[in-house]
């Protein structure tokens, strides 16, 4: 998917009950991002290894958007 002039890939179909929020990967970073539908923003979040140690954990931080402050 292209976010802007980003190349992502999209990693999940639905997160929860939050349909607009997608898990991806981001190519050029080598990094886990997420993007909101709803407010159009994208964010960087950790590397894969770090996200697959504690995946409960940077999901709620993705679902409270505290990476977008």
């Amino acid at each position: 998917m292209e976010v802007g002039r980003q190349k992502l890939l999209r990693l999940s179909l639905e997160i929860d009950n939050y349909s607009d929020i997608m898990l991806v990967w981001n190519p050029k970073k080598k990094c886990v991002g997420y993007y909101d539908e709803e407010h159009q923003a994208y964010a960087d979040v950790c590397s894969f290894a770090e996200f697959l140690a504690q995946p409960e954990d940077y999901l709620e931080k993705i679902i409270e958007g505290e990476y977008l402050s």
